[in-house]
């Protein structure tokens, strides 16, 4: 597995710390007004399965498992805050969603052309 770096923002980690300290990247999606579109969000606690496939990064207080089958852009777990509508939450900004395309893009909001 390649070597990962755990970058959070200052504003990231000051909220993440308010919440507890300890967070599981979590691959999703999310509705927004130019399609769906894939997200990974930081939510609170450690994975529900146990520690097995999934890697634990440390930066100033913080603990984020990372789920070991995602890649992230030059190996750099990024993280900073997002808002949508009334919610702000932490999410990584470098991930690579392989796992989550679907192979078409006419109905995905992310822009990232992978299919094109």
């Amino acid at each position: 597995m390649k070597k990962l770096n755990l970058k959070i923002s200052d504003r990231a980690r000051e909220w993440m710390l308010a919440m507890g300290g300890e967070f599981f990247v979590h691959a999703g999606e999310m509705n927004t007004p130019h399609g769906v579109m894939p997200i990974a969000s930081c939510r609170v606690g450690a994975p529900e399965d146990g520690p097995e496939g999934w890697s634990a990064l440390s930066s100033g207080g913080v603990t984020v498992w990372i789920p070991l089958e995602e890649s992230f852009i030059n190996g750099d777990v990024v993280i900073d805050l997002y808002s949508v509508g009334m919610a702000t939450f932490p999410v990584v900004l470098t991930m690579i969603f392989g796992s989550l395309c679907s192979g078409s893009c006419e109905s995905c909001g992310a822009g990232c052309g992978m299919n094109n």
